[in-house]
């Protein structure tokens, strides 16, 4: 739905609403409008938001992005760590592939094996 298209059918929407969360409602209404888009439409419609309102309902929004960002990079980082643990667990300089050892004597496929 295009923006000049959702505008003209929030103006209907609007003078039947009756919640209390317009921000979260108009986005559940219109399928994928984000916090800033929700809110920049309902102005330019014409709704009057209480003083501060706007500006926490975007500041927390901006918070909850960082803190994706945060996670989505913490499990790269763990992902990174456990490939390096998994290089450094299984192979080394002789080894390609580490399967175990007997008497302290290290087995398994070496570089050359391999054709590396």
């Amino acid at each position: 739905m295009t923006n000049a298209i959702r505008k003209r059918k929030a103006k209907t929407w609007i003078k039947t609403y009756e919640g209390t969360d317009i921000i979260t409602d108009y986005r559940n209404y219109f399928k994928g409008v984000d916090v800033a888009c929700a809110v920049w439409e309902l102005k330019e419609i014409g709704y009057q938001f209480e003083p501060d309102y706007e500006k926490s309902v975007l500041n927390a929004e901006e918070s909850r992005i960082e803190q994706i960002h945060r996670n989505k990079e913490k499990r790269n980082k763990n992902k990174l760590n456990q490939s390096n643990t998994f290089q450094n667990d299984f192979q080394d300089d002789n080894f390609y592939y580490i399967a175990g050892s007997s008497g302290g004597v290290l087995y398994g496929v070496q570089w050359w094996e391999m054709g590396l």
